[in-house]
């Protein structure tokens, strides 16, 4: 087949006939270039031919979506770094000279979320939260905080759908992946699963199928499970073990004498503060800079008493040593925050991936009713060890049951 010739702008500007005889001419299947470009306008107006095909001919916008989504997914497995916490969220359409519309822009993240949504289940996935509240949560996502958390850190961000959908993808590949490191070893696999789940208290009885496509829903959604719990306890243990080498740095800062009632931990990690020691730093050097031009003009004014002049010298030394003291201040402070930085960022994708854990382990019981099977429930991988947030995180596994493949950095990471 032809690549497509059309950009989105072309199709866009076609008369209400012209768009007519376009979709007739091409079996009523909309091919462009840039499909991401395609207004929300273009979108509404082909729901109206396919809703009143007369006296427009229909558009089939399974095509439509299906062309959307070719477009969007491999720009979204290579956007959606989940071991990061850039808050990236899933691609939206490519630049062009004009300044997007908000509102337009909101409409078509919607489109691509809900085309996200429906791949994500049609491979079997569950999804995040229910589709009939993707439009509530997307025009406020502030008040959504606590339902997107988990997948994304900036207020302004509701797109979900996506990330998971990269997400059930990773999982796919860590699936096929297993199978052929135990070399069609299933009841091993099944053995090396139920010992990491263990270590979290799930003891349901499951056994894995070397086609994976042969499993049931609740066995695969076992199976994520344990890849999910699996890349908690190889990315994250080192934080449920290391709080104490943060409070550790923190004491060291607190002994040091630089830090001033005020200055908590808390407050050092504000982003407010940062432009406080930063005015310090700049008022001290200012302080310095007008002691050296005083001292610098009296030395060339013609008669300057010498008393005068040694003034100004005592006053340039106290200017330069209030000028070294902030800096060694500043330096104290600045060293702790950027010891710690790595830490502490890893700290909150910890947080974030014990509350997909958590989803994930409620969801067990809702696929067993969904099937009609006993539903078993429990308080889920939470109950099993507290975090400094009053969050309880699963409890951590050892490095050395990952297998060389999952110690090294290629391995799917977390939502931002």
């Amino acid at each position: 087949m032809a690549a497509p010739s059309l950009l989105a702008r072309d199709i866009v500007a076609y008369t209400d006939a012209q768009l007519d005889q376009y979709l007739h001419d091409n079996a009523r299947v909309v091919s462009v270039q840039d499909p991401g470009n395609l207004p929300e306008s273009f979108i509404q107006r082909l729901k109206d031919r396919a809703s009143n095909p007369s006296p427009s001919r229909p558009v089939d916008l399974d095509q439509v979506s299906a062309r959307l989504l070719q477009a969007l997914s491999d720009d979204a497995m290579r956007a959606l770094d989940l071991h990061t916490l850039s808050g990236s969220s899933t691609p939206s359409a490519p630049s062009s000279d004009e300044t997007p519309d908000p509102d337009e822009s909101r409409h078509r993240d919607v489109l691509y979320e809900t085309i996200f949504h429906n791949e994500l289940v049609r491979n079997g996935g569950q999804p995040w939260y229910p589709l009939s509240r993707l439009e509530a949560v997307s025009r406020n996502p502030k008040e959504h905080g606590d339902l997107l958390r988990a997948w994304t850190s900036r207020p302004d961000d509701f797109q979900v759908f996506g990330r998971q959908f990269a997400r059930w993808a990773d999982f796919g590949k860590w699936q096929q992946n297993r199978r052929n490191e135990f070399e069609g070893r299933i009841p091993e696999y099944t053995a090396w699963a139920k010992r990491k789940l263990t270590k979290v208290s799930f003891t349901r009885p499951f056994e894995f199928d070397d086609d994976p496509t042969r499993q049931d829903k609740l066995t695969t959604w076992i199976e994520y499970l344990a890849f999910e719990n699996n890349f908690y306890q190889i990315r994250y243990a080192s934080v449920d073990r290391r709080p104490r080498w943060c409070d550790a740095q923190w004491r060291k800062l607190a002994d040091s004498g630089v830090l001033r009632p005020h200055e908590t931990r808390e407050f050092i990690l504000n982003g407010t503060s940062v432009s406080q020691r930063v005015a310090e730093a700049e008022r001290a050097s200012r302080a310095l800079k007008s002691a050296e031009s005083a001292l610098s003009w009296a030395r060339q004014a013609p008669g300057s008493a010498p008393h005068i002049l040694t003034v100004l010298e005592s006053k340039l030394e106290m200017a330069r040593q209030s000028r070294d003291s902030v800096m060694a201040r500043l330096d104290h402070i600045a060293r702790f925050v950027r010891e710690t930085t790595g830490f502490r960022e890893k700290q909150q994708m910890a947080k974030r991936h014990r509350l997909l854990l958590q989803w994930t382990w409620e969801q067990v019981p809702r696929i067993e009713a969904e099937l009609g099977l006993p539903v078993e429930t429990d308080a889920g991988p939470a109950a099993t060890q507290k975090n400094e947030a009053g969050a309880q995180p699963p409890a951590a596994g050892k490095q050395q049951d990952a297998t060389p493949e999952e110690k090294s950095t290629s391995e799917p990471g977390m939502p931002t």
